[in-house]
């Protein structure tokens, strides 16, 4: 590859002596490479003359062949340093509601094109789930409803969820009328386990002194859009989903007041440092800072 460099200095410098001073050589040093290169190529590449040195025009032909050369070889150390500065890794990513609530393919987007190295794993859970699974490490980074007070979790807050109360199609006709003792009547899904949307509904209707019934217990939201669309039961869902499921005549919204609940990345606070958890981050703050 040397050589063929000082080929190119020579043919742009027009003279040995104008290519030494451009590779920092000796001139006899710039003329036993071009010895060698030419007694290896069994091509004459130049002709001396009173101005110097002149390409042969079976050296014009090589030239551009060697200049093609050397850039690739420039592109090969540039894609290499690319490469030791990419990240390179796999985290598993609790997430809690739907990808179009959560945001994330415009986050994979994001993140993929500055990471293209980084490998995610999507793991659907609850709140609770994904809280106790980053405190014990079976989850790297996670979607969380509500508070987070655990000084062992770092927790980014993101923003804030409109929740209403979707009623299968099949109860349509109790909503205009509606009330929290009127609801009570009806069968709900519920979180299994520690879910802020559980202990929202569970606090309306303890104020009236009330409990709803419990027919089916899922972590899954995807699975409570699923059963209210079969009419099982009634489920607070985010206002998207509901939306989504009320544009299908699938069931109705039944919003007797405000819900709001408030959602943030969270992660263990010993690995704030690490790049990877870093990278994720990040990706996910722009998108849900930028939007609002």
């Amino acid at each position: 590859m040397q050589h063929l460099r000082t080929f190119v200095a020579v043919a742009e410098a027009g003279s040995v002596t104008g290519a030494a001073k451009r590779l920092f050589l000796s001139p006899p040093a710039v003329s036993a490479h071009i010895q060698k290169l030419e007694d290896e190529l069994q091509v004459p590449l130049f002709v001396r003359t009173s101005q110097g040195m002149e390409v042969t025009a079976q050296g014009q032909v090589l030239r551009a062949k060697a200049e093609q050369a050397l850039q690739a070889a420039q592109n090969v150390v540039r894609q290499a340093v690319e490469l030791q500065s990419q990240l390179h890794g796999r985290l598993t990513f609790g997430i809690n509601a739907s990808p179009q609530v959560l945001r994330l393919a415009p986050i994979l987007e994001r993140l993929y094109a500055e990471h293209p190295s980084v490998d995610l794993a999507l793991v659907h859970s609850a709140t609770g789930k994904i809280l106790e699974s980053l405190r014990s490490d079976a989850l790297d980074i996670g979607y969380v409803f509500g508070p987070v007070a655990d000084p062992a979790l770092m927790a980014h807050r993101l923003g804030v969820v409109d929740l209403v109360i979707a009623v299968p199609q099949r109860f349509a006709s109790q909503v205009p009328e509606a009330n929290w003792a009127a609801m009570a009547k009806l069968p709900w899904l519920y979180s299994d386990g520690y879910c802020p949307f559980q202990d929202m509904i569970d606090a309306r209707f303890a104020a009236y002194g009330l409990r709803a019934p419990s027919v089916v217990e899922t972590n899954d939201e995807a699975t409570k859009c699923d059963l209210v669309r079969a009419g099982i039961g009634l489920a607070l869902l985010d206002r998207e989903e509901a939306n989504t499921l009320a544009a299908a005549g699938a069931a109705v919204i039944w919003e007797p007041e405000p819900m709001r609940c408030g959602l943030s990345l969270v992660y263990a606070a010993q690995r704030a440092a690490d790049p990877l958890i870093q990278a994720v981050a990040a990706s996910v703050c722009h998108i849900w800072l930028s939007r609002g």
